[in-house]
């Protein structure tokens, strides 16, 4: 056992060194006011859970069926205003904007 607990030590060290040259590269693509701030809000939260955690994200990611829909009514406005950008009879801007999004996602 002993053995076995060395050699999960050494392979710690070793590994641990790896990952903190990778967070300092990771860090230096990164524009420093915005490390700088993460660093803050992470040490208000360690300070008092009571404060956001910087974990978790704050924003809310957009799915493809939202872009879709809000796309569809903005076409619905615009057509009944008559003010819809339309590059053929059938076809308007936003419907070749989301064939593109289609395209790229069968291409993933």
């Amino acid at each position: 056992m002993a053995i076995s607990l060395l050699r999960k030590i050494k392979n710690a060290v070793s590994d641990r060194s790896d990952q903190v040259f990778r967070y300092h590269q990771f860090e230096l693509g990164i524009p420093k006011h915005h490390v700088d701030r993460w660093k803050e809000e992470l040490k208000l939260w360690e300070d008092d859970h009571r404060n956001p955690n910087p974990f978790e994200t704050r924003y809310k990611s957009l799915t493809l069926d939202a872009v879709r829909r809000a796309l569809a009514q903005q076409d619905a406005v615009e057509m009944a205003n008559g003010d819809a950008y339309v590059l053929h009879e059938e076809v308007s801007a936003s419907q070749l904007i989301i064939t593109g999004l289609d395209l790229e996602e069968q291409q993933r």
